[in-house]
């Protein structure tokens, strides 16, 4: 297997700049870098999602696709109180046994996981 460490970069194709980057700074509360007028980058630990203007030459997005963000147990309530004070569709809790997510879609469609899977098993010592 090659030895990789996870997802470095997801590129997503947005409709509108504006209103994606209010879903992933405001809503997500995730730091923005303006880097073009047409590229923001969003950046948390250990991951960046490029939101690229739908048809800005260079690398080309997925989308609508589903992607998932690893988060501790303890944030999947907050995770889904916060959605849902800023009015966006929250599903879940949902506990699938080996770990529990909440689901939401951005202004473009993605569907957006929060799940516990990897920090529960890094709990149980199978990190």
């Amino acid at each position: 297997m090659i030895p990789v460490k996870g997802i470095s970069e997801l590129v997503l194709e947005v409709r509108d700049l504006q209103q994606a980057e209010r879903f992933y700074g405001e809503v997500l509360g995730f730091p923005l870098k303006r880097i073009d007028p047409r590229v923001t980058w969003v950046e948390a630990p250990q991951c960046r999602i490029q939101l690229r203007l739908f048809g800005t030459p260079g690398h080309r997005g997925a989308g609508p696709c589903h992607f998932a963000f690893a988060v501790e147990p303890e944030e999947i309530e907050p995770i889904t109180a916060i959605l849902k004070q800023h009015g966006v569709w929250a599903r879940g809790p949902v506990d699938f046994g080996e770990s529990v997510s909440v689901f939401c879609f951005d202004p473009d469609n993605n569907e957006i996981e929060f799940n516990d899977y990897y920090p529960r098993q890094a709990g149980k010592g199978g990190g």
